[in-house]
């Protein structure tokens, strides 16, 4: 099964004060005895410091006993706060340019120093240009940038890692020589991804553009063949949303990119919303194509890696690949419900893309991950030396860490010895397995 008891956070789409922040409640069982809230060091004076650290003390403890998850020391935050109106402007999707002749820089996504700042300048995103319309000083930029990363980080994290999932894509031709790659992708344990509006989801798009155009580039002067006879120019990607915490009543969409510049791929993006377990969800692929279940047993799913059938195949192709936005694998209170999602995961032999909120968070989940690969049931997968790396579109807002010292069973309270929860660190692991089998086994 899915966890149930992760947070999500997104910007409210439909409030006035977009420093807004709605987020679901975290379930009882899984709030800890004691949290605590995690701040960025204020650059203010050594005079200001003592008293600034005394009064976040406070609203911490005020926080606390609210159940609050919001960091009111987030300096993000507070930017939209003392300026709700920049912030409005600085969330607004500047339009969208796809050729490649009107840009003013080209956007170099193989860098070692790629950053949402040089995203932003590639895109058009002129938040130096807002500020200084509204009088607001330069010093507010990285406040500006922060505030943005929230709604940008799921589109671009996975937009960056596209090129991973297309290999197995299946690929239709059409009579107009042109080849249409339809990826599709399944975001495991689903919650704030599912509201993120259009607009941002076009991020995506305009990314995984940019990036397949440049990979699509790269192979063709590899192979020295310029006329292929073949134009890959279209994708089609299909994202599907699953997790018992996905909103109610999410109708399946579809939103787009087109040009006329024949350089630029054109590309849709079809989301759907399952409010149901992984497993649920597999169980409904099987009876849409014909195979018998039994309904009073859907969890049902059992696993072996000799498995040949039909039904193991058909499920085995349907997604090719999955992700999972801070799952917490490692959490104490999720990492048995997390095992036999894992399981079937890993026995797809599809990519899995990971991301962790922290380095410590990261640690944890990473445990989980070697222990399922290494577990001798599962055969050897042919992953070694795996671990998490930085990413540079991670979200920067500050929350509540409502995770506990699994180490000693005390609750973490001392922000000063250990790690901010602050998502400037999030960090992420993108797992490349060679094939394996999975067996779906039901009564039918």
């Amino acid at each position: 099964m899915d966890p149930i008891g992760k947070k999500y956070y997104t910007l409210s789409p439909q409030s006035h004060q977009p420093y807004l922040i709605t987020t679901l409640p975290l379930p009882l069982s899984l709030m800890p005895h004691t949290t605590i809230i995690i701040y960025r060091q204020a650059r203010l004076g050594i005079n200001h410091v003592i008293s600034t650290q005394r009064q976040r003390r406070h609203a911490s403890t005020a926080d606390v006993r609210s159940g609050s998850t919001y960091s009111y020391g987030c300096p993000y935050r507070s930017f939209a706060k003392d300026h709700p109106a920049v912030a409005r402007r600085v969330l607004e999707v500047p339009p969208i340019v796809l050729k490649t002749s009107s840009r003013s820089c080209h956007y170099n996504h193989e860098t070692e120093y790629e950053t949402l700042e040089q995203y932003l300048k590639w895109r058009g995103w002129n938040v130096e240009g807002v500020l200084s319309e509204h009088n607001v000083v330069i010093d507010e930029l990285d406040s500006a940038v922060g505030l943005l990363s929230h709604p940008l980080t799921f589109p671009l994290t996975l937009g960056r890692h596209c090129s991973a999932f297309v290999s197995s894509a299946k690929q239709e031709d059409n009579s107009s020589a042109i080849s249409y790659l339809k990826p599709r992708l399944c975001v495991v344990g689903a919650r704030a991804e599912c509201t993120l509006p259009d607009d941002y989801w076009k991020e995506f798009l305009i990314i995984s553009n940019e990036i397949m155009q440049s990979t699509s580039a790269h192979a063709i002067q590899e192979s020295g063949n310029n006329n292929s006879g073949r134009r890959d120019r279209a994708h089609r990607w299909t994202i599907d949303f699953v997790g018992p915490d996905v909103q109610h009543n999410l109708k399946s969409k579809t939103i787009s990119l087109s040009s006329d510049d024949e350089q630029c791929i054109q590309t849709t993006l079809s989301m759907n919303y399952h409010k149901k377990f992984l497993h649920e969800v597999v169980l409904d692929i099987l009876k849409s194509s014909g195979a018998t279940t039994n309904d009073n047993n859907k969890s049902d799913i059992q696993f072996s890696p000799d498995a040949t059938n039909s039904k193991s195949k058909k499920i085995q192709q349907y997604w090719d690949g999955f992700i999972l936005f801070n799952p917490g694998l490692g959490h104490p209170n999720l990492a048995k419900l997390w095992r036999p999602t894992l399981k079937f995961l890993m026995r797809t032999g599809r990519p899995v893309l990971f991301t962790a909120h922290s380095s410590i968070d990261a640690k944890r989940d990473l445990i989980v991950i070697e222990e399922m690969l290494m577990d001798e049931k599962d055969r050897a997968i042919g992953v070694s030396d795996i671990g998490y790396g930085a990413n540079p579109f991670s979200s920067r807002m500050e929350f509540i860490d409502p995770c506990t010292n699994t180490r000693s069973g005390d609750d973490v309270i001392s922000s000063h010895h250990s790690p901010r929860i602050n998502l400037e660190g999030i960090i992420i692991l993108l797992l490349q397995l060679e094939l394996t089998a999975v067996a779906v086994v039901t009564d039918g």
